[in-house]
């Protein structure tokens, strides 16, 4: 089972993407070979609201596309490489889910982005939900070694999200 939360605070159409959004969440987590029960949330905020975000979270003052906000530390370096008992402090009593954590996207920004490299806003917009569920389950792009394994993976899963 997977559960996104959702929180709207622009006048981006969510409910036209939800279903897109789920299977970009999904599949990433699939890909990965993590076969447990998750949860993210994923909120949608304005550029001012994801640029103030950027200043206080990594101390820069320019609007970016989306944010991450994993929950888990990770002893290993990715998600699926812990082990199941690891993962099991992170689960909640009551639900039984694993919250990955949060996602934060300016779809304005995407919007942005979607002209500027001849996507689609859905396409631009899929990618950055792979992008940031990546993130989630411990990928990074700072060393350029993991840059290239990173943006491999996502170009390789947004390629099955298109096929499915």
């Amino acid at each position: 089972m997977m559960k996104i939360v959702y929180c709207n605070n622009t006048d981006f159409k969510l409910r036209q993407h939800q279903k897109a959004i789920r299977k970009a969440v999904c599949l990433t987590i699939k890909e990965e070979g993590l076969r447990d029960q998750f949860e993210v949330f994923i909120s949608f905020v304005t550029n001012d609201e994801i640029k103030n975000l950027n200043k206080v979270y990594r101390g820069k003052e320019t609007k970016t596309d989306v944010l991450s906000f994993p929950n888990i530390v990770l002893c290993t370096a990715t998600l699926s490489e812990m082990k199941k008992d690891e993962l099991e402090e992170y689960r909640d009593i009551e639900t039984g889910l694993i919250s990955l954590g949060d996602v934060i996207i300016a779809p304005d920004v995407i919007r942005g982005q979607a002209k500027e490299f001849r996507n689609t806003f859905e396409k631009e917009l899929m990618l950055m939900i792979i992008h940031s569920i990546l993130h989630l389950l411990g990928y990074d792009h700072i060393k350029e070694a993991y840059k290239k394994q990173m943006f491999a993976k996502q170009k390789q899963i947004l390629k099955k999200w298109e096929c499915e």
